[in-house]
């Protein structure tokens, strides 16, 4: 299937300088899953690096409403986003829930409207296989927790143990608005 074919489910909008000089500002739109493993409709990672990399802009607006998805692609995205030179104003519309909220992070500023929601859990997968595999995908994700964990320790203030703990405990950590500007992991 074609790309026109299959419409993206996430957006960015070009970036224009005013006529008064005033800086360029882009805006992306992540509004369904995350990786191309979820769905055929998902926000995959190798066409929105590409686009980001591809971007002339001094401020990046990333407007999201996402169940999360992929943490490959998840860790992609959020690490083109922190190349990026412009500065990344993160709106969270609705829902950032699992590896978006993982992208979230690479908000300079992340502002969360006041009845959205933020979850944070210990990265997940399927595994088939005998004991010493099943114990190898543990290490694996085990991994992936340890990586993503910096990103959340960086915004929020906590401690690497602290936010490595939160990816490892094996529990689903839901955050209204005011919860996750409490814990850190939001500015507004």
């Amino acid at each position: 299937m074609t790309q026109a074919q299959h419409p993206k489910w996430y957006e960015i909008k070009a970036a224009t300088r005013s006529a008064d000089g005033a800086p360029k500002a882009a805006e992306i739109s992540i509004y369904g899953n995350i990786g191309d493993r979820w769905n055929e409709d998902g926000v995959i990672a190798s066409d929105m690096v590409r686009e980001i990399s591809a971007l002339d802009a001094d401020t990046i607006t990333l407007r999201i409403n996402s169940y999360g998805g992929s943490v490959t692609d998840g860790l992609a995205i959020y690490n083109a986003l922190k190349r990026h030179p412009a500065t990344v104003d993160v709106q969270v519309d609705g829902v950032a829930i699992s590896c978006a909220s993982y992208i979230a992070m690479a908000g300079d500023t992340i502002t969360m409207a006041e009845n959205a929601q933020m979850m944070v859990h210990a990265p997940w997968g399927m595994a088939v296989g005998n004991a010493a595999e099943l114990r190898e995908q543990a290490d694996v994700l085990d991994r992936y927790a340890r990586a993503m964990a910096s990103a959340y320790a960086d915004k929020s203030g906590k401690t690497f143990d602290e936010a490595f703990a939160i990816l490892s405990d094996g529990k689903d950590h839901w955050y209204s608005a005011q919860e996750a500007v409490e814990a850190g992991f939001a500015d507004v």
